[in-house]
C-alpha cells in the first residue's frame, strides 16, 4: 500500500470545524481513535456514542485501537506506511505520546488548536510566568482576538481503510444502564449544534439572571459535547450575540481548567496549597455513602446527587455538594472529584480537579478555604419554591415547602434526617484549618 496520511481523533469527535481532518483528508488519509484508559463509566457510555455517531459520518472507516498509543503507531506504520500525522491538540499525555513517534521515525507531525480557544502555552503574565488566579487570565484572554474562522469540511472521497486485527469498530466494554442513559441526551454532533442554536435563541439573553437557579432549564447543557469536541469552543464563538456575558466567562473558565492542568499537571492528585497536606480529613465511611446515594438528610444536596445519578449535575449544585463534602464532612475533595469523575457525563480531567480543589479551597483562588457553602441558605436562594428539589428527592414531594429548608424539622420516615449539624461541622472544619495554618 502505498503512504497514506493518518487523522487521529481525540477530544475532537466531530467532520465540521476540525483542521486536522480537513487537512489530512487533501490525499488519501485513514482516521483512527484511540481508547483512552482512565475514563468514567458515564463518559465512556458518551463515547460508545459519540463514536458511533463519527463514525457513519466517515462511511465507517473509523478504526479504533486499545493499548499503548506507540505501539499502535508503529503497528499502522508497519502496515502502511505513513505520510504524515494530523491531530487537532487536546494538550495532554497522547500528544506527547504522537510527537515523540513522529520524531523517532521522521513523520511529518501537523498539529492545530481547535479544541479550545487559546493554547496555554502562549498566554503568561507580564513576568512570563503561567497565571494562577482566573482574573487575570480571563482579563488577558479578553484582549486578544479570537479566532471565529470556521474550516471547511473534509474530502470524503480520500477516505481509506486497513484490515487489521487490531482495529475494531466500537468502544468496548460499556455499561448498558448509561448508555442508555447517554441516549437521552442524543449525543450527537447534529444535536450538539441543535442545542447551540436552541440555547442562543431562547436562553441567552436571560442566562446571567436565571443560570443559578437549577429548576430553571436556563444552562445550555452543552459541556458533555464540548468535552468529546462534538462541537468546539470557536464554533460557538460563531454564534455567539456578544461576548459580554457570563456564558462567554464560563467558556473562558473551561479554558482556565485547560491551562491550570498544563501548567500544573500535579493537580489531578496533589493540593496545590501545601499548607493542605496536614489537614486532617476524617474520611467517615457512612457519610460519604449518604452523600454519595443523596441521603444526607440536606434536600439540596440530596437533589443534587441524585441528580448526578443521571450522568449531570447543574453547576451551583455542583458547588454545593462539593462544598458539603469537604466542609461539612470533612472528607477529602479527591474522593468527591473521582465520585464526579465515574458518574458525569462532561468529566474534564483539568476542570474537574480545578473545580475540586477550588471549593475545597486547597487549589488557586485567594481566600476560598474560608467559603463555606450553606445548603439550607443555598436552596432558600436558588431553590425557593424547592421545584429542584422535589423533583429528584421524590419523598419530599407533600412536604411543606418551610419543613424542605428546615430539614431538622421534618417528619417523614421515608427521608433521612440530617447526619450532620451545618454549624458544628463548619466550625470544625475552620478551626482544623486555623490548626494548620498555625503550625506553617
Amino acid at each position: 500500500m502505498s503512504k497514506i496520511n493518518l487523522v487521529i481523533f481525540n477530544k475532537d469527535l466531530r467532520i465540521a470545524d476540525n483542521p486536522a481532518l480537513f487537512f489530512a483528508s487533501q490525499s488519501p488519509f485513514m482516521p483512527i481513535f484511540i481508547e483512552p484508559n482512565n475514563i468514567g463509566a458515564a463518559s465512556k457510555a458518551w463515547l460508545y456514542l459519540a463514536i458511533t455517531d463519527l463514525n457513519k459520518k466517515l462511511n465507517g472507516n473509523l478504526k479504533i485501537y486499545s493499548g499503548n498509543c506507540e505501539d499502535i503507531l508503529a503497528y499502522i506504520h508497519n502496515s502502511c506506511t505513513i505520510n504524515e500525522i494530523f491531530i487537532n491538540k487536546s494538550y495532554d499525555r497522547q500528544d506527547e505520546l504522537i510527537k515523540d513517534f513522529c520524531h523517532t521515525n521522521n513523520i511529518l507531525l501537523n498539529q492545530y488548536n481547535s479544541n479550545y480557544l487559546t493554547d496555554p502555552s502562549e498566554i503568561l503574565s507580564n513576568n512570563s510566568s503561567s497565571f494562577k488566579l482566573f482574573a487575570p487570565f480571563f482579563k488577558k484572554i479578553s484582549k486578544l482576538e479570537l479566532k471565529i474562522d470556521l474550516c471547511q469540511q473534509f474530502i470524503k472521497n480520500n477516505l481509506v481503510s486497513i484490515n487489521d486485527s487490531l482495529g475494531h469498530d466500537k468502544i468496548r466494554k460499556c455499561s448498558m444502564d448509561w448508555v442508555h442513559k447517554a441516549s437521552l441526551w442524543n449525543p450527537t454532533e447534529l444535536q450538539a449544534h441543535k442545542r447551540l442554536l436552541n440555547f442562543i435563541s431562547t436562553k441567552f439573553n436571560s442566562y446571567d439572571m436565571e443560570r443559578d437557579y437549577p429548576s430553571l432549564e436556563s444552562t445550555s447543557k452543552l459541556s458533555p459535547y464540548l468535552h468529546f469536541g462534538q462541537i468546539n469552543p470557536n464554533q460557538i464563538l460563531h454564534h455567539l450575540p456578544h461576548l459580554n456575558s457570563s456564558f462567554f466567562k464560563e467558556l473562558i473558565w473551561r479554558e482556565f481548567g485547560n491551562y491550570v492542568l498544563y501548567h500544573n499537571p500535579q493537580i489531578v492528585s496533589e493540593n496545590l496549597k501545601a499548607t493542605f497536606n496536614a489537614f486532617e480529613w476524617e474520611n467517615n465511611e457512612i457519610y460519604i455513602k449518604a452523600w454519595m446515594e443523596g441521603k444526607t438528610g440536606f434536600p439540596i444536596v440530596d437533589a443534587g446527587m441524585r441528580e448526578l445519578q443521571t450522568g449531570f449535575m447543574h453547576n451551583r449544585v455542583r458547588m454545593i455538594t462539593a462544598s458539603f463534602l469537604t466542609k461539612n464532612l470533612l472528607t477529602h475533595w479527591k474522593i468527591g472529584e473521582r465520585w464526579f469523575w465515574e458518574n458525569l457525563f462532561d468529566a474534564d480531567l483539568g476542570n474537574n480537579s480545578l473545580n475540586w480543589q477550588w471549593v475545597a479551597g486547597t487549589g488557586i483562588d485567594t481566600m476560598p478555604q474560608f467559603r463555606v457553602f450553606n445548603p439550607l441558605l443555598q436552596a432558600q436562594k436558588f431553590d425557593p419554591e424547592c421545584t429542584y428539589i422535589k423533583r429528584y428527592v421524590t419523598e419530599l414531594v407533600d412536604v411543606p415547602i418551610s419543613n424542605i429548608h428546615n430539614p431538622y424539622t421534618i417528619k417523614n420516615i421515608l427521608y433521612q434526617s440530617p447526619i450532620v449539624n451545618h454549624l458544628a461541622t463548619k466550625q470544625v472544619y475552620l478551626n482544623k484549618y486555623s490548626q494548620i495554618r498555625k503550625n506553617n
